[in-house]
């Protein structure tokens, strides 16, 4: 069906002639040439086109709620850009946005779950992060402004931290970084915190001989031969099986239990670490334990009792 016009025809249309024309619109119908546009065009269903559609000026949607380009059943191909910027725009305040990746991967973004670029991205139990952070990995967020978090139920509460590793636990230091180390939301812990001058670090150092700890040391000290190792630590109880290699000198400080039998080449103690006593009694007192060696003025001695 086509429409009929007066020109062609040389005379007034007919009724149905008329009728025919306005159910023309009604129908789904092809363009061969161009359709020009002065006013707003409001379609209800889709525009389909087997060719490119050219636009000269902008698209914007009808409110201020945007609407979706594509969606994760259909989706784009590939979005070309020239030098211009990509603004994410979101409610409210132009605070919400996200990069998402669907599938196994999108471009140079790898895996099936979410990269988060704030600003303020709603993410675990209604948290958001806030403007200028970034979040890679599962149920990781940061709340602090400018933050970083890449891990496993890891969260960033202070400005400008930097959060990695495994449900970290949570402080608001600014400008500080963490790696977390903990198993669950309910066990949290961190490897490393790092603010300020300061390094707090829960586990050991191990490095080049060297074993330092914050924590009570109950365990085999292997020092090889030709190293000086130096152990720290306020309580260190040595198991029988460690082991002093030829050559090799073991320093230790801190309140050492040795153990029942050690093989040692050498070991070099720090008097100023060790309980001054006169005896087992006052060794006692002082909290040394039984094997544990206290000093009395130069001489190293051993709580017997």
């Amino acid at each position: 069906m086509a429409l009929t016009y007066r020109g062609t025809k040389g005379s007034p249309l007919t009724i149905e002639e008329i009728d025919s024309n306005f159910a023309y619109f009604t129908g789904s119908h092809s363009i061969t040439g161009s359709l020009t546009v002065s006013g707003s065009l409001i379609v209800s269903g889709s525009i389909l086109s087997t060719e490119a559609l050219q636009i000269s000026g902008t698209l914007i949607p009808v409110d201020a709620g945007g609407a979706a380009l594509g969606s994760p059943e259909f989706y784009w191909g590939e979005l070309y850009l020239s030098s211009a910027s990509v603004n994410f725009m979101g409610s409210p305040n132009n605070q919400i946005a996200s990069i998402k990746a669907y599938g196994e991967s999108v471009g140079n973004i790898f895996g099936s779950g979410n990269v988060y670029i704030a600003p303020n991205i709603g993410t675990l139990s209604g948290f958001k992060n806030l403007r200028g952070s970034f979040s890679v990995g599962t149920a990781s967020y940061g709340i602090g402004t400018g933050s970083v978090t890449l891990g496993q139920f890891v969260r960033a509460d202070g400005n400008y931290q930097t959060v990695v590793g495994a449900f970290n636990q949570v402080n608001s230091s600014s400008n500080s970084f963490v790696i977390g180390n903990g198993t669950s939301t309910g066990s949290r812990s961190n490897l490393l915190f790092a603010s300020g001058s300061q390094i707090q670090v829960t586990g050991s150092i191990i490095t080049d001989g060297v074993y330092m700890t914050p924590q009570t040391i109950n365990n085999n000290i292997n020092v090889p031969s030709n190293t000086n190792a130096l152990l720290i630590g306020p309580s260190i109880s040595l198991n029988a099986n460690s082991t002093v290699g030829a050559n090799s000198v073991l320093t230790v400080l801190g309140d050492i239990t040795p153990p029942s039998s050690i093989n040692v080449n050498s070991i070099t103690l720090n008097l100023n670490t060790l309980i001054q006593a006169t005896n087992d009694t006052e060794a006692a007192d002082a909290g040394v334990v039984v094997g544990g060696l206290y000093r009395n003025g130069n001489f190293i001695q051993i709580r017997l009792v």
